[in-house]
């Protein structure tokens, strides 16, 4: 909640491709799109891949007033992301008309100098917005583990371990896909276990599939403090 706050306030209040306005995009496109948050080396060679901060010009178009993505992820999982926010939108619009024929995306004016943003950059944002050490890893784990536990409590009742198992591994195949990783890394090293366990316990979230987000967060969020 503090970050998006904070995130939301240098976003829409600031004006101009500034730092804190462009690293609060950047910010806000974690959040709502589950991005990597990119690594120089995966972004050359051959066959590059790319998170939020390798991002290229070429990987995002406006259409009707929304902008997309569109881009190879790490392993080469082509990944789209639609992005309807009025006020990103705007700031994107504006970052691709200064960056055509750049290499990167997301940067911004440092005095008369224009900067790339870097990932380092992206993570000592979300730490100062946070106060505590959080990364841009923190929001995909987050969005494992709510669309995790709201699938979970959504799947037909099972009454045999084997059910069960096979639920489990039909809601991780679908955490994958919004991550671009495999169910297996989607199941290890991002859905908090606990999610899991209390499934296997009888215990699921209580929210309605269609709940909006914060309310869905909330109910996640007590399922966990209480486990």
């Amino acid at each position: 909640t503090r970050v998006r706050s904070s995130a939301a306030s240098d976003a829409y209040k600031r004006q101009g491709l500034n730092r804190d306005r462009v690293l609060a995009t950047v910010a806000r496109l974690l959040d709502m799109g589950a991005f990597r948050v990119g690594n120089d080396q995966y972004a050359a060679g051959d066959d590059p891949t790319f998170g939020v901060s390798t991002l290229r010009p070429e990987h995002a178009r406006s259409r009707r007033g929304c902008v997309i993505f569109e881009y190879p992820a790490k392993g080469g999982i082509e990944q789209v992301r639609l992005i309807e926010d009025p006020e990103l939108c705007r700031v994107l619009t504006n970052l691709r008309r200064r960056r055509r024929g750049a290499e990167r995306l997301f940067g911004y004016w440092d005095g008369r100098d224009w900067r790339d943003v870097r990932a380092d950059e992206i993570n000592e944002y979300l730490r100062d917005a946070s106060g505590g050490e959080m990364t841009a890893k923190d929001f995909r784990t987050w969005h494992a583990t709510v669309l995790a536990a709201i699938e979970l409590a959504a799947a037909e009742p099972a009454r045999s371990t084997t059910g069960r198992r096979r639920a489990v591994a039909g809601v991780m195949r679908g955490v994958a896909e919004l991550l671009g990783n495999t169910p297996t890394v989607a199941r290890t090293s991002y859905v908090d276990p606990r999610v899991v366990d209390l499934y296997h316990d009888g215990v699921v979230v209580t929210v309605d599939p269609g709940a909006p987000r914060e309310k869905a967060e909330r109910a996640v969020l007590e399922l966990l403090e209480e486990a």
